[in-house]
């Protein structure tokens, strides 16, 4: 449901980006999808909230 991407010194070259010592920088990314997340639960319960767990049914309800 996430996802991950290590750009090791890729942007540090191109951009220039350097430490202290003059080599590139490493860079990486996280990402977490919301859409990614309603896509799972949705494909596990369905549409219809009386098919949800009673905790997301609730907390819907407030």
């Amino acid at each position: 449901m996430g996802s991950y991407n290590y750009h090791q010194d890729f942007f540090g070259r191109h951009l220039n980006i350097t430490l202290p010592d003059g080599g590139p920088i490493h860079t990486g990314c996280t990402a977490f999808g919301l859409e990614r997340m309603v896509y799972a639960f949705l494909a596990q319960f369905g549409f219809d909230p009386s098919n949800w767990p009673k905790l997301v049914r609730e907390w819907m309800n407030e």
